[in-house]
């Protein structure tokens, strides 16, 4: 019901917004899992005049039924296609569906949603605005009585509380979902680590920093296991892990393999590389950082993130830039032995399986191999904001790259040419790790029922906005 609200609001505003985004205002109103995020942002003369009105239609809209009707059958839709969605959003997706305390899957809602009715709705809007709490943000050419005046126009009736579940010491779980579009398959490994605490970022985001080129080159360009490649942090609800995604055209239990034996290559690779190295990567985490952001709206949101994750850390970069700064070699390993190695008792493993249905593999494959070139960085906002609740954030997949730019990734060998040793070095060997056995799970809501919850992540208590972008 409340994407279906959101819905009706939209669609409400849609002849009054349009002269203002043409006069350079605009807003985004979501339904999230937790509530409602309303952004309103442009030129500052008139930004409180949008912002009474969609506050305004949000409280006092008269739902038609006609309206209804069409909204309802949108979002319908929507919920029927998410199996036709990339395999690797799937997939992501699944990771925060499991590890979540209380969230609907797709198929749970549409299950429901024929059973919606308008007086349903029309009943929903004031039981939920009466429970209205409100977290703001107002960043930007405006005064501080001017953001207390904007304040005055929005409810403050609702309470937003998160939680996220950590994983038992030394599990395996698995779990599969279908996809009717695609004939590609997508998987992501998520090793669950630690609550959200500036050292801990610090340590998981350097481990990050080393690992991502390394992940692309060997899975991506080595291997063409597919076109989507990441390795970064998974961040949500105050807990924080390591994970890789794939997607791919090959059987995903080979995937599994060669993504392990990168992992647990990764410890060499850190241990062996020279001081010079490791200073010089270190000295790239920090400054990237640190760095600042470019445009105002880009530091905006990393305010607003640190508002919707009650930590309130508004100079978290310079923070974490510092402690990277004295983390040394022995930390990533002692944190890799722990967290990360196949062979550690505190390791937690969930690995989340998308694979195309009976219905996708009936389709030609011109219609269903077409998911690589669709692939954008708009895919990357939604990742990082896990790193978001999204709103969201961490880890970075590669930039764009179409079918017709493939660059030659294995080089043809004349009849006189073999390769040479240095190569042969550089190619993880073709083995196959004796994994733990997967734990599989079938039913979502009795295997949540069996773990706990970490405790929410503690907010910064020396709150502090720094002036990085300046009018």
């Amino acid at each position: 019901m409340n994407a279906i609200y959101i819905e009706l609001v939209e669609d409400s505003l849609t002849e009054f917004v349009y002269p203002a985004e043409l006069g350079g205002l605009q807003y985004e109103l979501s339904a999230l899992n937790y509530g409602i995020q309303l952004t309103v942002h442009g030129f500052n003369h008139k930004i409180k005049q949008l912002l009474d009105k969609v506050l305004d239609r949000m409280v006092n809209i008269k739902i038609e039924k006609q309206s209804f009707e069409i909204i309802k059958e949108k979002v319908k839709r929507s919920l029927q296609n998410f199996r036709r969605e990339v395999p690797y959003q799937m997939a992501y997706f699944g990771v925060t569906y499991l590890t979540a305390e209380h969230q609907w899957n797709k198929d749970e809602l549409l299950s429901c949603i024929d059973g919606i009715t308008i007086h349903d709705v029309e009943a929903f809007i004031p039981r939920m605005l009466t429970r209205f709490f409100t977290d703001s943000l107002m960043y930007g050419n405006l005064t501080k009585d001017q953001a207390l005046e904007y304040m005055t126009s929005i409810e403050r009736k609702f309470q937003e509380k998160r939680y996220y579940q950590p994983l038992f010491p030394s599990c395996n779980y698995a779990y599969s979902m279908l996809n009717d579009a695609h004939k590609l398959h997508a998987i992501e490994i998520y090793l669950q680590c630690f609550q959200q605490t500036l050292e801990n970022n610090a340590l998981l985001e350097l481990f990050c920093h080393f690992v991502d080129e390394p992940c692309f080159d060997q899975l991506r360009t080595k291997e063409q296991l597919g076109y989507v490649v990441s390795a970064g942090a998974r961040r949500s609800r105050g807990v924080q892990g390591f994970r890789v995604i794939v997607q791919s055209a090959r059987e995903l239990d080979h995937v599994n393999q060669r993504i392990e034996l990168f992992i647990e290559s990764m410890r060499d690779y850190i241990l062996t590389m020279s001081d010079e190295q490791f200073k010089k990567q270190r000295e790239g985490c920090m400054v990237k950082k640190v760095e600042v952001p470019k445009k105002m709206r880009s530091q905006g949101n990393r305010f607003w993130m640190e508002i919707t994750n009650h930590q309130f850390c508004f100079d978290r970069s310079q923070l974490e830039g510092e402690i990277i700064q004295n983390l040394e070699r022995n930390d990533l390993i002692c944190f890799y032995d722990h967290y990360i190695s196949l062979n550690s008792i505190h390791r937690r493993k969930l690995a989340l399986h998308v694979n195309p249905s009976s219905l996708a593999l009936q389709k030609p494959n011109d219609e269903t191999n077409n998911v690589e070139q669709e692939y954008d960085s708009t895919a990357t906002d939604e990742i990082e904001t896990e790193q978001v609740e999204v709103i969201i954030p961490t880890g970075a997949i590669h930039g764009e790259i179409k079918l017709t730019e493939q660059p030659v990734i294995i080089e043809k060998l004349n009849e006189t040419t073999t390769t040479t040793t240095n190569e042969a070095e550089n190619v993880l060997p073709k083995k196959e790790l004796n994994l733990p056995q997967a734990e599989w799970i079938d039913n979502i809501h009795v295997w949540k029922s069996k773990l706990s919850c970490y405790p929410l992540a503690q907010s910064y208590d020396k709150i502090d906005v720094p002036v990085l972008c300046k009018l």
